[in-house]
């Protein structure tokens, strides 16, 4: 039901994307098909870009020429060429009803009535379903309307998405006095991590606005539109006037997001330009866990390869850093994976900030069971962030008698068994890095006991 132009950029559709959206499904309600049947495949998207379908005519000899007109008209793949408003959809229905003598309807509907006339039985029923029609337009152009107002403001994806995408802002806090907010020179690229290789976003557009309800006395901040983006792990680089960030997350879905108070509104990602004076290349950089939020930076070991070896980021060795070059940086530190950049520094970029959160090494929850069909819930969900290097959403599944074995990052977990509603059994473990905990599920068919078992294992 998406337009042509909704497709290329959602941000740049108006009314004339609902009445292409309506054209559809007059299209389906008069023909009983799709106008572009098939997946959302490149060959549909280009069919739809250029307007290939099979008339409705052609589908269904009886569809009226004004229904035929209407749905030629809405459904042109430019919106120029479109109707421009629905009133000159309602104007080309009033002319149709006026070309109709009333005295005639009213003596149809007498014969039909008296069933003296079956043929005028039979044009007082069309006429009936014409103005049935007309209702049916209105409602699907209202229908139509609500639907894409839905999806442009991501209730789509917090309604029917939520399990697999996930809600990003991208923003920048600048210090006032340094220029106004309509002088800021701002621009974001998102790369998607697909096996180990970035791939530039192209087709994600970013528009920054102020954000008047975050203003402080010696600041201002510029944020983005939510973006909703399927869950994966991405990078983030922000050219904020001469400050580079660039900032490694994993976007969690949206079942998540709203279940942890720091991301209920959709992960941040926040660039800072403050008034500094004119250095060489000035870096700066912290280092979270990307699991709890906390601050590691104090502990991290941060590293730069110059003359063919890794040194340590002194500060001396940072002061001989220039820019318009190109550097690799490296942050690690115990229990966690090691987290690399190769970056070019442009000459006027002499501010580059890192935000780093590194993974942690997880350990591993292993469960056996004597018995088939146990739900198992992990902090009250069957939905767990697992992984090693890179973060993944996994699914708990029920027990069964072969072994289960999840990865989980270091932390304290609820564990829940339920054999019933009335039988469950909860249990606490704790796994740290590289830890192995052996979970033993049992249940006595006889004695309906459930019982739980916890003991560390390698």
């Amino acid at each position: 039901y998406m337009s042509p132009e909704q497709i290329s950029d959602t941000k740049s559709v108006d009314k004339r994307a609902d009445i292409y959206s309506l054209g559809v499904m007059l299209y389906e309600m008069v023909t009983g098909k799709k106008p572009f049947p098939g997946g959302f495949t490149p060959e549909t998207i280009s069919r739809i870009q250029k307007g290939r379908y099979k008339p409705a005519k052609k589908v269904n000899p009886r569809v009226s020429p004004t229904a035929n007109t209407i749905i030629r008209r809405s459904m042109k793949p430019k919106p120029k060429r479109r109707f421009q408003d629905l009133d000159d959809v309602f104007r080309i229905l009033n002319l149709t009803f006026k070309k109709k003598d009333p005295r005639a309807t009213q003596e149809s509907i007498r014969s039909f009535v008296e069933k003296k006339d079956a043929s005028a039985a039979k044009k007082a029923k069309t006429s009936r379903l014409r103005s049935l029609l007309t209702v049916g337009l209105i409602a699907l152009g209202a229908i139509a309307a609500v639907a894409v107002f839905l999806y442009q403001q991501g209730i789509f994806y917090e309604w029917f998405g939520a399990k697999s995408y996930g809600a990003m802002v991208v923003a920048a806090k600048i210090a006032k006095g340094y220029k106004e907010p309509g002088e800021i020179t701002i621009d974001a690229v998102l790369n998607r991590e697909v096996d180990n290789k970035n791939t530039r976003l192209d087709k994600v557009k970013l528009n920054f606005r102020e954000n008047r309800q975050k203003e402080t006395e010696s600041t201002f901040t510029l944020e983005s539109q939510r973006l909703y983006l399927k869950s994966d792990h991405y990078r983030v680089k922000v050219a904020l006037e001469n400050t580079v960030l660039w900032d490694a997350l994993y976007l969690e879905p949206r079942e998540l997001q709203k279940a942890n108070p720091l991301t209920t509104d959709g992960q941040r990602v926040e660039a800072v330009l403050d008034i500094f004076p004119p250095l060489p290349l000035n870096i700066r950089y912290r280092v979270v866990d990307e699991t709890s939020g906390a601050d590691i930076s104090e502990d991290t070991l941060f590293s730069v390869y110059l003359d063919s070896q890794w040194v340590k980021a002194t500060p001396r060795v940072l002061s001989n850093l220039e820019t318009d070059n190109v550097y690799r940086f490296r942050f690690e530190k115990p229990a966690y994976y090691p987290k690399l950049y190769h970056l070019i520094i442009k000459p006027e970029q002499t501010n580059l900030e890192f935000q780093v959160a590194l993974v942690p090494r997880p350990g591993k929850l292993r469960i056996h069971s004597d018995t088939e069909g146990i739900r198992l819930l992990i902090n009250g969900s069957d939905t767990v962030l697992s992984g090693a290097e890179k973060i993944e959403v996994q699914r708990v599944a029920p027990t069964s008698k072969e072994p289960q074995e999840i990865e989980l990052l270091p932390g304290r977990y609820l564990v829940t068994a339920e054999q019933s509603r009335k039988n469950v059994k909860d249990t606490v473990i704790e796994i740290g890095s590289d830890e192995v905990v052996q979970l033993d599920v049992s249940y006595d068919r006889k004695a309906k006991n459930l019982e739980l078992g916890v003991r560390e294992s390698r």
